[in-house]
């Protein structure tokens, strides 16, 4: 294997293939093109007006997309979804695998166990990791960085989740603390920093999360006071749980700090600063002893009186912390599927060979029914992550502004929670082995748990989703809800829109006129149809919700998770419809696995979005959730467990 270079500024020969990893920065950004599938389109497709937002220059990408899930609220299904995003050429294809392979390789070689048991990541893993530039995968070329598209990061991503300590620490440098001066930062702050992040020279740690906090950013009690010469702040606080905490030289931290309002008194608000260790009263706890990715380092930090100049205002301005720390955490929230993916695929090789070689009863493993029902939901689920994941990512590098929060958000929550639901399977796949702990399948689970609380956890973003997806319905319906609300003004409006719904829910076949059936492999079209339904039956529950609840929906938490879930299938049906059409188009090999494995998950995800529409459509008694707050009143009032034991008696 020829040497590499430890600095990530010289290029280094990959093995075996001669390519440079200088081919990666010197290349084009990559930018993906949309595959037209290679069979006739219908008249009504050829004859779509054509929308500016998707009219590509050569030169430029489209300034951005039509929110597919925002749309799903309205009744609105963006047809452009099916034509599934790939890499431009052959040639950054190969490249990129080309890039990803040794990695792939010298993480599966490396001590997991030991990493985990020592908690600690060892100091020659992290110059490998330095020496393939993975510290610095997204910062721009001219700063010694890879600039990697969000497409090249998911690919990657797979390979590095494959040890779960290496991922963090190298999701909390580049996808947290370095993207926020990437997001954020002024024109001298990047020429600081950037170079010394992208190289790894100065490791870096995002400083948000308090103990007092949680999830609520607006009540961390940090405090940053600016001193009478208005040249330097004060930093005072202690910030938990922050990843690579105790190796870290650089800092983005969140703190309140005194902003003047007009001609009001001074408002507390929430401002981003560039902190160095050298600065002075900065110390951070041992390393905690947590469940999973227990190599990161996850430490507390805490910052007494800490010295910070005015130019370390990241951005430059005070009093936009709030935004810039949403901003860092949507932005990479789609690198969690990959990474799912990457795991769930090379654990699934491993369980089928499991059940190809051992045997029960005189009976393959493989043989029976049980064993192919996990393999398959196994399977289709990882199918479903990484087909989400890689359209999400290829949305975002194929528009200037991309709008794809609440896409990012979905991929994060269904992909943390189809990984759990997978590794356990896989567990019980592999029996009792997979109960010791000198195997790897303990630490999988283990550090799989982080994933619902990386990057904001599944409750919040579920009701962002929903709360984001009904704010943009309630602007597009907003004479349809003026008019329903008042139907002794608007009684021929009310009764066609009344009496047609009646009609549709009474065949419960409502008619389609957006044809998605069209527009995917006509294998699938009948898949493509059972979801334009549910589509049309979401708008009714979005009608109904918004008219019956009003501003008073933020407090019904149940009714958004069900809106939520049902988005969020919609949108795994639709990506995996987008690639498996791209697939049989285009004559993958084993497409029709892909479209076995469609047609499974689609059939159990319109289940899952029937059952929610209908309980939607119930109402909160029928669908228990008063049922839900009577009990959960019981527990509290009782400070735990209320009913009485089993061999209790009154007499």
């Amino acid at each position: 294997m020829l040497n590499r270079l430890v600095c990530c500024h010289r290029p280094f020969i990959l093995p075996r293939t001669g390519h440079l990893l200088s081919d990666l920065r010197n290349q084009d950004d990559t930018s993906l093109c949309h595959h037209k599938n290679k069979r006739p389109l219908s008249s009504e497709i050829a004859e779509r007006p054509k929308d500016d937002r998707y009219v590509v220059d050569p030169n430029q990408k489209p300034k951005t997309n039509v929110p597919f899930i925002k749309n799903l609220f309205s009744g609105k299904f963006d047809k452009w979804i099916f034509v599934y995003p790939e890499l431009k050429t052959t040639e950054e294809v190969n490249q990129l695998e080309n890039f990803v392979q040794p990695i792939e390789e010298y993480i599966l070689q490396s001590d997991s166990k030991a990493i985990d048991s020592s908690r600690q990541i060892p100091n020659d893993i992290i110059d490998e990791l330095k020496s393939y530039c993975l510290f610095g995968q997204q910062i721009p070329k001219e700063y010694g960085g890879l600039e990697f598209s969000a497409t090249q990061l998911a690919r990657v991503s797979e390979v590095t989740a494959l040890d779960g300590s290496i991922y963090a620490t190298l999701q909390a440098h580049q996808s947290l603390a370095t993207k926020a001066i990437l997001l954020a930062g002024t024109g001298e702050q990047k020429e600081r920093y950037l170079p010394k992040l992208a190289s790894a020279d100065k490791m870096a740690a995002f400083c948000l999360t308090e103990v007092s906090g949680g999830s609520d950013l607006a009540s961390i009690e940090s405090r940053a006071t600016l001193s009478s010469d208005r040249q330097t702040y004060h930093l005072t606080g202690e910030k938990t749980w922050v990843i690579t905490g105790g190796q870290a030289e650089i800092f983005v931290v969140f703190a309140k700090v005194k902003v003047p309002y007009g001609d009001e008194e001074d408002e507390s608000k929430v401002t981003a600063f560039i902190v160095q260790r050298g600065f002075g009263g900065v110390t951070n706890s041992p390393s905690h002893d947590t469940l999973g990715i227990r190599g990161a380092e996850v430490c507390t930090v805490k910052f007494d009186n800490t010295p910070i100049p005015v130019d370390h205002v990241l951005g430059g301005e005070p009093g936009n912390g709030f935004q810039i720390a949403m901003d860092v955490l949507e932005a990479d929230r789609h690198l969690m599927g990959s990474s799912c993916a990457g795991i769930l695929k090379t654990l699934l090789s491993e369980a089928v060979d499991h059940v190809i070689s051992r045997s029960q009863f005189k009976q393959k493993l493989h043989e029976f029914g049980l064993i192919q029902e996990k393999l398959t939901r196994i399977a289709a689920t990882t199918y479903a992550i990484e087909s989400m994941a890689y359209l999400t990512a290829g949305t975002i590098d194929h528009f200037q502004e991309p709008d794809c929060a609440l896409e990012s958000a979905a991929v994060k929550i269904f992909s943390s929670e189809g990984f759990w639901t997978c590794i356990n399977d896989i567990m019980q796949i592999f029996g009792g082995q997979s109960f010791m702990k000198d195997q790897k399948y303990e630490r999988f689970l283990r550090d799989g748990y982080y994933n619902f609380l990386n990057q904001g956890t599944n409750e919040i973003l579920r009701l962002y989703i929903a709360l984001m997806g009904l704010q943009h319905a309630a602007k597009d319906m907003k004479d349809t809800l003026r008019q329903l609300k008042d139907p002794f003004n608007n009684f021929k409006f009310y009764w066609e829109t009344t009496k047609n719904r009646v009609l549709d829910r009474k065949s419960k076949k409502p008619k389609l006129k957006m044809l998605l059936a069209d527009d995917v492999h006509p294998t699938l079209s009948f898949i493509a149809s059972d979801l334009e339904r549910a589509v049309i039956k979401l708008e009714w529950v979005v009608q109904d919700t918004l008219s019956i609840h009003q501003n008073d929906i933020v407090k019904e938490q149940l009714v958004l998770k069900r809106l939520s879930d049902v988005v969020m299938d919609m949108y795994a049906i639709s990506a995996c419809l987008s690639r498996t059409t791209r697939s049989l188009s285009i004559g993958l090999r084993n497409a029709d696995h892909e479209k076995a494995l469609t047609s499974y998950f689609a059939g159990h995800a319109l289940s899952r979005i029937d059952l929610n529409l209908n309980l939607l459509a119930a109402g909160r008694f029928e669908a228990g959730d008063e049922i839900c707050k009577t009990i959960t009143d019981n527990l509290c009032k009782h400070h735990g467990w209320a009913s009485e034991h089993p061999l209790a008696r009154n007499w």
